[in-house]
């Protein structure tokens, strides 16, 4: 395949999955691996959108083969065992990004990218809607998925949700997207303490 095709494909493949396009993106990577059969970033991209679209007999299909190619591949090697235990699991929303999660709620949610990344091996592991641990620190605000370090809030950020959380309101973080240089989370407030009654957790501005 054309370098220059290939990469723009994958492009799209991945803003497809980024967007909810599911559909479009088993078309889009399924062009990819006409050409280009045995390339694990195309396979695991399609498992996932098979996944997404309630295929997931074929997901797991998928990431068999990709364990062909690459025994120790940490995305499929995640993958195949969720969907070994989701089966029969009629709760197919614990395997599923749920649009619902992320609603939007002026002054009450917000979306930011995570700074100082932890371990591709540990980024490897998380889905969109993992639920993440926050861990207040003396100036950063650090988040971990099974006691294992993501990444951070930024400074400004962590600096007012430390001293909100101080003084007792309660937050939640979910994985919004991940690429491969950037982790985007979605925070919400779902406890706002009497003495931070007139204080928003997120400004507009």
């Amino acid at each position: 395949m054309d370098p220059a095709v290939f990469k723009d494909l994958t492009q799209k493949a991945v803003k497809a999955a980024l967007t909810g396009q599911w559909e479009e993106a088993v078309k889009l990577n399924q062009q990819i691996l006409q050409q280009v059969p045995a390339n694990t970033e195309a396979l695991n991209r399609l498992a996932r959108a098979l996944v997404e679209t309630n295929q997931a007999l074929q997901a797991k299909q998928i990431y068999k083969k990709v364990l062909q190619i690459d025994k120790y591949n940490p995305i499929a090697l995640k993958n195949l065992q969720r969907l070994e235990l989701a089966q029969g699991n009629r709760h197919k929303a614990a395997l599923l990004n749920s649009s619902q999660s992320f609603l939007e709620e002026p002054g009450k949610t917000k979306t930011t990218k995570l700074v100082r990344l932890g371990s591709i091996q540990t980024l490897a592991e998380l889905s969109s809607g993992n639920s993440l641990e926050i861990v207040p620190k003396k100036r950063l605000i650090t988040l971990h998925f099974k006691k294992n370090y993501i990444g951070s809030l930024p400074e400004d950020l962590s600096f007012r949700l430390i001293k909100l959380i101080k003084r007792g309101n309660q937050y939640t973080a979910l994985v919004k997207a991940i690429t491969k240089n950037d982790l985007t989370v979605f925070l919400q407030e779902i406890r706002q303490d009497s003495k931070n009654i007139n204080i928003i957790s997120f400004p507009s501005h």
